[in-house]
């Protein structure tokens, strides 16, 4: 019986210690072009809770590389093909922006290997969507957010990206994941999820009060989707995952190098993206703190962000954009607070809850930020477009 290529060249790997998911994932590796001998195979490789990701090491002429080899999870990406078809069609553009400026290539963008068939995904017996990256050397990310200063650069580098696709004709990609940030739709599902109440936690004091809040800022909620369709707003190339451990720093200089997970990555509006950084980091607390007294707004990681934002992207938007970018800094954390409360009402079915009311205390903290940045919306929009008008000017 013949041996495939991996079974005859890592003697490093203990095939009687994995996990059969993790014995097929070893038996896939054969199909993607991998140059040189491997030499180890790591599951489990990294902080990321959604696809089954592995760290892959070949040698080849003395030399050691990485790669990240990863099975896209089907229930969070049922359109798996249409996610590495998007990420096809935008990485040689940032590629060839990185080009222009000068850069590595190698270390400023993400890089695909191919399948022996010339392809950049596997499919395998099950219909599960492989893929495999190059890891990029002497790289890493933050989980926690350090400074106003560390969150410009990643404003910076959000920025950037948004920057390089803007010429992009975003109606070229899929919509990968249906109406994922069209808020009037989760305000749907919400009224779905009050209807049915399978858990019967609608008559609860707290649920009540979160959605007369809810109601509250319903006008609000529809302002992007709206704007997007009179016309006001253009449809671009958005990330919709714009956290801080999605950006990828030089272990060494500490500077930026690329944002990464493009999983997300579809049509969309620029206030997506901003509105999206800001609740995650322009907060005083994590978005699962039960003493709300601790929950606030931080202006100041606002500014700092917008100014990195601005800095790589103002002469490409409009100043309805830039204005748009103080609405989604209250839509986004208003739309992430329906949707704990939808989930909290639906039985918790889809975020992960470490306890009963996980889900009603996220909703709780979302709404209290969502509060305060609404007291400040009208300063928030003034400040924002004077600062996108002196970046133009640069």
């Amino acid at each position: 019986m013949e041996q495939t290529r991996n079974e005859v060249m890592c003697m490093n790997v203990d095939l009687n210690k994995l996990a059969d998911r993790d014995k097929l994932a070893y038996a896939i590796l054969d199909e993607f072009e991998v140059p040189g001998e491997l030499v180890n195979f790591v599951p489990g490789y990294g902080n990321g809770h959604i696809n089954d990701t592995y760290l892959v090491e070949t040698e080849l002429n003395g030399a050691n590389t990485n790669y990240i080899f990863q099975r896209i999870n089907p229930v969070v990406f049922p359109k798996a093909i249409e996610v590495m078809n998007n990420i096809a069609l935008i990485l040689p553009v940032l590629k060839a922006k990185a080009k222009e400026r000068g850069q590595d290539v190698s270390r400023t963008t993400l890089t695909l290997l191919p399948t022996s068939q010339a392809k950049l995904y596997y499919v395998d017996a099950e219909g599960a969507v492989w893929r495999m990256y190059e890891f990029i050397k002497n790289s890493m990310s933050y989980e926690v957010l350090e400074s106003a200063e560390q969150f410009k650069t990643v404003g910076e580098a959000f920025g950037s990206f948004q920057t390089d696709l803007a010429k992009f004709p975003a109606e070229q990609l899929s919509e990968t994941i249906v109406k994922f940030h069209d808020t009037r739709n989760r305000y749907i599902q919400l009224e779905q999820a009050c209807q049915k109440d399978p858990k019967q936690r609608l008559h609860e004091q707290e649920v009540q009060a979160l959605l007369k809040q809810a109601e509250t800022f319903k006008e609000e909620a529809a302002y992007l989707m709206t704007e997007l369709e009179k016309g006001n707003l253009p449809l671009k190339v958005t990330h919709n995952d714009t956290k801080l451990n999605n950006v990828l720093f030089d272990r060494t200089r500490k500077e930026v190098l690329c944002v990464v997970d493009l999983d997300t990555v579809m049509p969309g509006l620029v206030a997506f993206d901003f509105g999206d950084a800001i609740r995650t980091g322009a907060t005083s607390a994590l978005e699962d703190e039960k003493d709300l007294s601790k929950v606030h707004f931080l202006p100041k990681m606002y500014f700092a962000f917008l100014d990195g934002f601005l800095t790589s992207c103002a002469k490409s938007l409009t100043e309805a954009e830039a204005v748009s970018l103080a609405h989604g800094a209250l839509i986004l954390p208003l739309e992430t607070g329906v949707r704990f409360l939808t989930d909290y009402l639906n039985g918790d079915i889809y975020f992960k809850t470490a306890y009963l009311e996980h889900n009603l205390v996220r909703a709780k903290t979302q709404f209290k930020l969502v509060s305060e940045i609404a007291d400040s919306l009208p300063m928030l929009i003034s400040e924002t477009k004077k600062r996108y008008h002196a970046y133009r000017e640069e």
